[in-house]
């Protein structure tokens, strides 16, 4: 993956940034009217102000900082563009998920399924092999307390950490655990607390096999939890960020330049973001999210996760390429039947304008007789 530093703080987006947001406000419907009906108890302020945090910490980052976060899968993030979440929209978004069937269920238009996969292609998180259990360990906890510099019986504070990363300017394997922990506590498993989890410490331990976790089923698990609980009384929310850009990626825009590879956090930026909520209250979702495609695979999941699950990643992109071809086939099959079906129209109208012609002819003959 190529890494490149995060656009999402540029200056000039900043600057921009309260205008454009005043601007929804006031003269646009940024958010549809059936997005409003949810439960207004669920706060979401501590995660914006841990995706804020997250992106002022990149341009802090050197190189070589850069190079081992992607080295341990989470390079994905190291590019998310989007600094806002608009916070109807995930509300809205978060009363929509089906916890029983994993899906975004958005009545009378669709269902997003939500897998390991798609939450990889989303924002870019290891799904290794290992399940993270989310269990306290006295020996993890004794030995990361350590690191963070914090007594025995306390928790160290997720801005402390932020506070730590942005002055280390070392790439070793202290800096990987710390990131990775700050990023979880931020991203994938936001919490109402301020301090960090402990139950995330056994998962980061030996921060070699921190890519062999399975952070994907995490984030899955701790947004079915969300949904099954009290959102009052829970102390975990899911990752708002996902369910923003899952759902917003998952509109026909009708936006040609958005690029249908790559990890997606990294092509939805902020602006893009604003113009798409901004655009139209009634988008509708792509077809294999309608149950119009894909019948070949049983369920509605996008021909690209459904490869990169089931494929050799070598073999990934030569059947993407086939399934390309293949389409344009379809299409310029469906083009010749259209050019076909406008020549038999063209010649039914010649035939009725002859006839028409014959009897006029035969209505002037009767009439001089």
């Amino acid at each position: 993956m190529k890494l490149t530093h995060n656009p999402a703080g540029s200056a000039e987006e900043q600057s921009t940034s309260k205008n454009q947001d005043d601007k929804l406000k006031g003269k646009l419907r940024p958010i549809p009217i059936r997005m409003k009906k949810v439960n207004q108890g669920t706060s979401v302020v501590g995660d914006v102000q841990n995706t804020k945090k997250k992106l002022q910490l990149y341009p802090h980052m050197s190189d070589d900082q850069r190079e081992l976060i992607d080295s341990a899968g989470f390079g994905g993030l190291l590019n998310c563009r989007c600094s806002q979440l608009f916070l109807d929209l995930c509300r809205w978004l978060l009363g929509c998920f089906d916890a029983e069937t994993s899906e975004l269920v958005l009545s009378g238009r669709g269902r997003i399924p939500i897998t390991e996969a798609i939450v990889h292609r989303v924002i870019g998180i290891p799904k290794g092999s290992n399940v993270i259990k989310c269990e306290i360990d006295a020996s993890a906890s004794s030995f990361m307390l350590n690191e963070f510099g914090v007594s025995k019986g306390t928790q160290p504070k997720i801005s402390k950490l932020f506070n730590s990363l942005k002055m280390n300017k070392n790439a070793n394997q202290k800096y990987l655990r710390t990131w990775t922990i700050f990023a979880a506590c931020s991203v994938i498993t936001p919490k109402f607390s301020t301090k960090v989890s402990p139950r995330l410490y056994p998962a980061v331990i030996d921060s070699k096999k921190i890519r062999e976790q399975n952070w994907c089923v995490l984030l899955i698990r701790i947004l079915k939890q969300s949904r099954q609980s009290d959102p009052m009384k829970h102390s975990s929310k899911p990752c708002l960020t996902f369910l923003m850009i899952i759902y917003l990626d998952s509109l026909d825009t009708g936006f040609k330049r958005i690029p249908i590879r790559g990890c997606r956090v990294s092509i939805w930026t902020t602006n893009l973001v604003r113009k798409v909520i901004a655009k139209d209250t009634k988008l509708d979702l792509k077809s294999e999210f309608t149950g119009q495609d894909n019948i070949l695979f049983g369920h509605d999941v996008p021909l690209e996760d459904f490869i990169s699950t089931h494929v050799p990643e070598s073999c990934g992109h030569q059947i993407m390429g086939c399934i390309g071809y293949l389409k344009v086939i379809k299409a310029m099959k469906k083009i010749r039947s259209l050019q076909i079906l406008r020549t038999q129209i063209k010649i039914s109208i010649f035939k009725m304008k002859s006839l028409k012609h014959k009897m006029l002819k035969v209505k002037r003959i009767n009439r001089q007789d």
